[in-house]
């Protein structure tokens, strides 16, 4: 019931996020990219009565890295092109192939050595805590094993859609 509030705070996000990572703090952005993510997958979770709003944010999650440009914000882009991964991953699982299939078409862009590169850590971290003490305390690169299989579905559908 609070859909403007939402993407309020979803434009919030992004605003912020960008600002940080032109301004030499790339974290913020994979930060803003990852808030993203908890949101549409909280809308999604409700029951589809919020799956039109989930579609607007995953609109601004994708968009979310377009003002990367210069090599020293390159960070920024591989934390949320790794953010959106691993939503499509679970997307997939759950057999929301229209969604993955959204995401997949945006990921086509980006290098493949990225994208194999992402995935490689992705399935090589254990840990779903970050090793310090923080306020999250989530490790943005762990992704839970049972969708490891979906980022391999994920990377043919990325193939898919470069031919």
């Amino acid at each position: 019931g609070e859909r403007a509030l939402t993407r309020e705070i979803a434009q919030h996000f992004q605003y912020y996020g960008q600002l940080g990572a032109s301004q030499q703090l790339p974290f913020l952005l994979e930060v803003a990219a990852y808030d993203l993510v908890h949101l549409i997958e909280a809308c999604l979770a409700a029951d589809g009565d919020a799956a039109d709003l989930a579609d607007a944010l995953l609109e601004r999650l994708l968009q979310l890295d377009q003002t990367i440009s210069s090599d020293a914000e390159q960070p920024s882009l591989v934390g949320v092109r790794r953010a959106q991964l691993q939503l499509a991953a679970r997307l997939l699982a759950r057999g929301d192939d229209a969604r993955a299939r959204q995401i997949a078409a945006d990921l086509a862009a980006e290098p493949q050595e990225r994208l194999i590169s992402i995935a490689d850590a992705l399935y090589v971290e254990a840990r779903p805590q970050y090793w310090e003490l923080t306020e999250r305390g989530i490790n943005f690169s762990y992704l839970e094993p049972e969708f490891h299989s979906s980022v391999e579905d994920l990377l043919a559908l990325v193939a898919q859609q470069r031919s």
